[in-house]
Formats: C-alpha cells, sequence, structure tokens
C-alpha cells in the first residue's frame, strides 16, 4: 500500500508539473534530412548532404557556442586569442569585413580582380587549429575561429572544382544553405558563408557567375546587403533584421538545385515547392515555443566594443583638489555595458525564454563541421589564376 501510494504522489506530481508547464512544451523535432548509409562513411562530404541539415547542424553549433558566451570574454580584449597559433585567424578574421563591404554594393556577375598574383611560400592546406570539444576554449573564441575556417571552407570548395559547371553548383548550394541560415535567424554562418563568397579569389570568377543563375545571385547580393556598413558604420540592416524588422526582404524562391549529371537543364528556373532550397517551407517546426531565437554576427559587437577601447581610457584623471589622482572611466563602463545588454545579454536571455531551437543533434555532421580543411587565401589566389586565368 505504501509503495502504491508513493506512485500515485509521483504520478500528480508529474500531472501537476505537466498543467504548469504547457506554455513550454515543444513539438516533435524534425526529423534529420540524412541518409542512414551516409552517417556510416567513414568521410561525409557536403556535396552529399542536404543544405536545409547543413543549416540546421550549424545553427545548433553556433546556438550553443553563443549561448554559453560569458560577458568577460568580450573585456580586456579577451576575444583576442592570445596564442601565436591563432594571431593570424585573428588579423584576417577582422580585416574580412572590408572586403566584404567592398563588394556587397557591386554587380557579381561583373567584379573582376585583375591584379591578382600568386602568393609565395603559402600555407597550403590548414585542419583542426584549436579543439572544439575542449571546455577549456573560451565560447568567443570557437564563433570567431569558426567563422574563419568555414569562410575559407566555402571558397576552397568552390575553387577545388576545376569544371565551370561543378563550380557553378557549388556556388548556387552555398547560396542555398546561406538562405536557410537567414530563414533560421543565424547571422553568424550567414556572415561566414557569405563573406567566403565574396573573397577575390572567388569573386573573380568571371565565367563561373555568369553561368549562376539569377535567382541565385539576386539572393546572394540581398543577403550581402545585410552586412553593409551604411551610414556612419551604423549597420542599419543588419541591426533591422535582428529586431525582426527587415529592411532588406528577400523573398526570391530558389530554383531546385541541379545534379551534377544535369547539366542541360541548368538554365531551368522553376521553382520546386519540395525542394530543399525553399527552406521557408519548414522554418515554423525548427524553432521551440516562437521565432524569436536568433543568434547574431558577434563580429559587428566586437567592432563597437573596440571603437569604445580605442576611445576611451580605462582611467581618467580626478579634479582638483580631488585627493586621487586617478579614477574609473565610469562612463566606458556604461557605453560597454550597454553594448553587451543589448546585443548579447538580452539576446541570449530570449532564447532561453523562447526555447531555443527545436531540432536534432547529428553528431556525424557536427563532427564533420568542426574538423573543416580549407586553404588560406593566398593559395586560393594562385587556385583561382588556374582555374580562370583571363578573369
Amino acid at each position: 500500500q505504501t509503495l502504491e501510494k508513493l506512485q500515485d504522489e509521483a504520478s500528480s506530481d508529474k500531472n501537476n508539473s505537466e498543467k504548469g508547464n504547457n506554455t513550454l512544451k515543444r513539438k516533435t523535432p524534425p526529423e534529420p534530412k540524412v541518409q542512414v548509409r551516409i552517417l556510416w562513411d567513414k568521410k561525409i562530404t557536403w556535396q552529399e548532404l542536404d543544405e536545409i541539415e547543413i543549416g540546421r547542424q550549424l545553427t545548433l553549433l553556433d546556438y550553443e557556442w553563443f549561448q554559453n558566451i560569458e560577458t568577460f570574454e568580450f573585456l580586456n580584449r579577451n576575444f583576442i586569442p592570445k596564442s601565436s597559433k591563432n594571431s593570424f585567424l585573428h588579423n584576417n578574421f577582422f580585416t574580412s569585413n572590408n572586403n566584404l563591404n567592398q563588394s556587397v554594393n557591386s554587380n557579381t556577375n561583373t567584379q573582376a580582380a585583375t591584379t591578382a598574383t600568386p602568393a609565395a611560400g603559402a600555407v597550403d592546406k590548414v585542419k583542426n587549429v584549436i579543439n572544439y570539444n575542449n571546455k577549456s576554449v573560451m565560447s568567443v573564441h570557437k564563433i570567431i575561429i569558426k567563422t574563419y575556417e568555414l569562410s575559407l571552407f566555402v571558397a576552397s570548395n568552390i575553387l577545388a572544382a576545376i569544371k565551370v559547371r561543378h563550380r557553378v553548383k557549388l556556388i548556387e548550394k552555398f547560396i542555398t544553405i546561406a538562405k536557410i541560415l537567414r530563414d533560421l535567424n543565424n547571422f553568424q554562418s550567414l556572415y561566414a558563408i557569405i563573406s567566403g563568397l565574396t573573397l577575390m579569389a572567388v569573386q573573380r570568377l568571371r565565367e563561373t557567375w555568369s553561368n549562376v543563375r539569377p535567382q541565385f545571385v539576386a539572393t546572394f547580393q540581398s543577403l550581402s546587403l545585410l552586412f553593409a556598413k551604411g551610414d556612419n558604420h551604423s549597420y542599419s540592416n543588419y541591426k533591422a533584421a535582428i529586431k525582426g524588422e527587415d529592411k532588406i526582404a528577400i523573398t526570391i524562391d530558389l530554383p531546385t538545385l541541379n545534379n551534377e549529371d544535369e547539366e542541360e537543364n541548368s538554365a531551368s528556373t522553376t521553382p520546386d515547392k519540395n525542394s530543399a532550397s525553399n527552406s521557408g517551407v519548414e522554418k515554423d517546426e525548427s524553432f521551440g515555443t516562437d521565432k524569436e531565437v536568433v543568434i547574431p554576427y558577434i563580429g559587428i559587437t566586437i567592432e563597437e566594443i573596440l571603437a569604445v577601447e580605442e576611445k576611451e581610457r580605462n582611467v581618467m584623471a580626478a579634479g582638483a583638489g580631488g585627493g586621487i589622482e586617478e579614477m574609473v572611466n565610469w562612463e566606458k563602463r556604461v557605453k560597454l555595458y550597454g553594448i553587451l545588454e543589448e546585443e548579447l545579454l538580452g539576446v541570449q536571455g530570449k532564447n532561453r525564454n523562447s526555447g531555443g531551437y527545436n531540432l536534432q543533434k547529428v553528431w556525424q555532421i557536427r563532427q564533420m563541421m568542426c574538423s573543416l580543411e580549407y586553404k588560406l587565401e593566398a593559395t586560393l589566389n594562385n587556385v583561382s589564376l588556374l582555374r580562370e586565368r583571363g578573369s
């Protein structure tokens, strides 16, 4: 009788708990879009994976790392990797903003880089710069380095293709993934892919870009404009987008991606409602209790923090007769907190309240994404000249 009583009480507590948490109930997450046989392959390639699932797994990684960022990681320039091994990543990460903003307002099909020249002594391939499973590595470092690695991975894959039609297919695939990331409000990996597509080594491929279908080019240009600095470096398009007040509506339905043997049909522009390219169809079920989950692009947050760090001193001279030589610059602290409250703490809190992403982790794909192999920019420039020397 005592055992039955305890079981009844436990059942009653469970029912009461469920009644009190109805608002937090989640739908069953969508099934991963991946073939079982692929998961058992020793080496999974991006070409085999569905664009929606790539976007989902990138988003789950970014979400996990973003939610784990603590405020101290942004203070006293802690976000700058200290080891010499990672210094080149930091330098390229920040300068990539300039490369992007030079190209977002240009016509992708006509932009050229006739001055590109081979660089001597370039490292051929880079892989596993950091261990993403190492809990001692700050989350902000993981995101920064992953962004840089993903951008170079995009360019490396495109330039690895010898035939024009294969490069076109890869460009369209990455643009499709970028559109899916936008639908998932993942601005971090979205920036990485757009940045990879705007690297000079990729942009100078005139013949390749001239064969990319117009819908993909238009989508790419619209997504690029999200990160345009605009007047006074305000990033107004991006700031509006993360608040759900998009100034740039991306309503273009992308056509079905071509298989390798469909070269004859590469000019087709008929949208396929069942295609992975039309990611908006499945947007609702990818979120928890609402669609306010967002992963910001922390590069802009870092840029704003650096602006305050460079302009404001940590301490300031005390007033005459104060008896104290220096005082903490409180105004600087208030500005830094304002940035972190709006772009980190506030967003993290909303994400937690909304339930996050209602998606399943696919560990094989996550592992692949944490061990990307890519070439550095100097090597990519050399390869680009080999692919289309006359561009």
